[in-house]
């Protein structure tokens, strides 16, 4: 902690607001006053030692308090020489207390006065260079529209995946089950899995009461543009609701709890890794979704303003805020992070994740940054071994293992 002129002046001031010492002859009267006022209560007091005691400790009292202001006057003199000495060498240079607590004096709390210029009073960190190509992995024309990125994004491939489980969830359905007025399943195409999908949009920028009235004809309720023919009729899109499904159900992990969202949530992350590669400064953080209903890994966290829903652990671009990897933590015990790092499977949990969400950008020089229920020595550790420098907040408890840290 350094200090300037201000400072040096207020201490001064400090100091010569102490009282000033005794002198000798002073000291000689006060204590002839109190061998006399013993004297005369002598008498009264010739069976009581208490007096006595009493008036010695005083006298020593009086005697060390001289002695003492006496000393701290001299200190005083020889420090304020030191600074003043010091000082006018050159006028850039401030003292400044900087306290360390070497590993053998740790317990006795000592400290050590350097002189240091202002603004290098910390250590350097010489980051090694990043040399990743950063931004987007795709071409576009030169022209691009909404819908060139909205195709590259979210490609066909998804919406096949997600037309072919909708598909084979509805013939398992009709095939054993005998329909009324003998209307049986037509399969949807990629294109009317567009439409639906784009509806549903629609729908949350347009809030009704019930998903019939968006068809309505009534003058109040009606929304013209449901009626053309590029959209879905009303039959048929609660149809595709009613078995709309995003993997094979005959396929499925049964200790998976997002078995059934599973093949559609790793296609979208491996799309997002694809599609772009991140800066340099890259962050780890959670994120609540809104959710209300019944789901057995819901979580509450009354910090968020979502306060209740499901709780996902991203990987950010620091600039841009762009996500570049995701997952969904559906409780403790449940989720396997980090399997391809065997290092790893020591960490805690916390600290797997973020392992798990960064394996594929190791040892190419990222900075991760992250708060306290993240970061870690350990994790600080290991991140320094794979090639990557780990940034971020850290617990109380963690300061005396960080100071460690720095030591070895």
């Amino acid at each position: 902690m350094s200090c300037n002129k201000q400072d040096i002046v207020k201490q001064q001031n400090e100091e010569d607001n102490y009282a000033n010492p005794l002198e000798d002859s002073d000291v000689d009267e006060i204590t002839e006053e109190m061998k006399l006022i013993c004297d005369v209560e002598s008498d009264e007091y010739s069976d009581d030692d208490d007096a006595i005691l009493q008036t010695n400790q005083m006298l020593q009292s009086l005697t060390h308090t001289n002695s003492s202001f006496t000393v701290h006057e001299k200190e005083l003199k020889e420090l304020r020489e030191e600074e003043s000495e010091e000082y006018s060498e050159d006028e850039n240079i401030y003292p400044s207390r900087i306290t360390t607590m070497e590993a053998e004096n740790a317990e006795k709390n000592e400290e050590k006065w350097t002189f240091v210029t202002p603004g290098t009073d910390y250590r350097p960190i010489c980051l090694p260079k990043f040399s990743e190509p950063s931004g987007p992995t795709f071409s576009l024309p030169t022209s691009p529209t909404p819908s060139d990125f909205y195709k590259k994004m979210l490609p066909d491939s998804l919406f096949n995946l997600v037309t072919e489980c909708t598909n084979l969830r509805a013939r398992q359905h009709f095939d054993n089950v005998i329909t009324q007025n003998n209307k049986s399943w037509c399969d949807v195409s990629s294109n009317e899995m567009k439409k639906f999908f784009a509806m549903c949009i629609h729908m949350g920028m347009i809030r009704k009461r019930r998903i019939q009235d968006y068809w309505s004809t009534n003058p109040l309720l009606v929304t013209p543009i449901f009626h053309s023919r590029n959209y879905l009729s009303r039959d048929r899109f609660l149809q595709i609701l009613r078995f709309l499904r995003f993997a094979d159900y005959g396929k499925m992990i049964d200790s998976d709890r997002l078995k059934k969202l599973r093949p559609f949530l790793n296609m979208t992350q491996n799309l997002c890794i694809s599609m772009y590669t991140p800066r340099r400064s890259v962050a780890v953080d959670e994120t609540l979704l809104l959710y209300k209903g019944r789901i057995s890994f819901k979580q509450y966290n009354p910090r968020k303003r979502a306060r209740f829903g499901i709780k996902t652990i991203a990987l950010c671009d620091s600039i841009n805020g762009y996500l570049h990897n995701f997952e969904v933590y559906t409780g403790q015990g449940t989720n396997s992070w980090a399997e391809n790092f065997p290092d790893a499977q020591k960490l805690p949990v916390s600290e797997r994740i973020v392992v798990h969400l960064v394996g594929h950008i190791l040892n190419k020089n990222y900075c991760i940054y992250a708060d306290n229920w993240f970061t870690s020595v350990r994790l600080a550790r290991w991140m320094t071994k794979h090639g990557t420098t780990l940034t971020g907040t850290i617990k109380k408890i963690e300061v005396i293992c960080l100071y460690s840290f720095l030591l070895a």
